[in-house]
């Protein structure tokens, strides 16, 4: 019985932060499936996800829940799911945070909540049972927020947590429901994993080399691309000088720039660029192809 009762609190739980983003108005890398908890960061547990549609302003969501064979971390958790949604812009996310906290501090936003649960657990739960805690700031991502809950039930009372939070123009949902009291604790080292995995899927990568245009002449002046990577980074460049086979480069002092005068000391040589793009979660770097020997 407690068990279904558990499975009933997790449910009505998902149910109500579903209808609390709803009055909230809210291919290619990256991939929402694999910024979202995967199967492998909660032992021991049965994992199920699916790609949701996106709301206006986002791109692609996708949502993954765990049922625990064994009450995990100091909260005793039974229950986890986890939810990314990628905007197409930061101002998205941010502007739904602002919407988020207004929402959870107003009185209207805090009894909406607990009237979802009590509803959603039926004659099971009555409305004065679901006591919403204070709203806090767990340190994850960007910027966080999480209402911690207590449910009384004839079985005995159980906890759920409740957290958003935002990594660039990612927004990410996390809920828990366990056997003691959940709150920041409970979700800062789930949300750190979720962040870990936004920050591997916004490093940049390299989809194109960068070309060389000009000729390897003494004298001329060499150009670079950047070449093309994905997540928008900023670039910086390393000429190098390497021998007449191509083998055996080494960095150009001085050489950082998008363009390059071919100097007396590059005569018989051969010349390459790499391109180092990076933003705030990373780097990656092309490399161009070698030039002809140098004349």
């Amino acid at each position: 019985m407690k068990s279904r009762t558990l499975a009933a609190l997790a449910l009505a739980t998902a149910t109500a932060l579903a209808a609390t983003a709803a009055f909230a108005a809210v291919s290619a890398a990256p991939d929402p499936a694999q910024m979202a908890l995967l199967a492998a960061d909660i032992p021991d547990s049965k994992a199920k996800g699916k790609r949701l549609t996106p709301d206006k302003g986002y791109v692609s969501a996708y949502s993954r829940e765990f049922e625990l064979n064994k009450p995990y971390g100091s909260s005793q958790l039974v229950f986890i799911s986890s939810e990314v949604h990628l905007a197409a812009a930061a101002k998205t996310t941010i502007a739904d945070m602002v919407l988020f906290r207004k929402f959870l501090r107003s009185t209207q936003g805090r009894q909406f909540l607990a009237n979802s649960i009590a509803a959603e657990l039926g004659t099971a739960v009555a409305k004065k049972n679901v006591t919403i805690g204070k709203l806090r700031t767990p340190p994850i991502g960007d910027e966080a927020v999480l209402v911690s809950l207590a449910v009384r039930t004839k079985e005995g009372q159980f906890y759920a947590g409740i957290s958003w939070f935002r990594v660039d123009r990612t927004l990410s949902t996390l809920v828990v429901v366990g056997l003691r009291p959940t709150g920041p604790v409970s979700v800062t080292k789930l949300g750190g994993m979720i962040v870990a995995h936004v920050g591997q899927q916004f490093t940049p990568v390299s989809t194109l080399p960068p070309t060389i245009t000009g000729t390897p002449v003494q004298g001329q002046t060499l150009t670079t691309s950047t070449g093309t990577f994905s997540m928008t980074p900023t670039y910086t460049y390393a000429w190098q000088r390497c021998d007449a086979a191509g083998a055996a480069c080494a960095d150009i002092v001085g050489a950082t720039t998008p363009t390059y005068v071919v100097a007396p000391e590059d005569v018989a040589a051969t010349l390459r660029v790499t391109v180092t793009a990076t933003n705030r979660f990373g780097a990656a770097t092309g490399q161009s192809l070698q030039t002809a020997v140098v004349t």
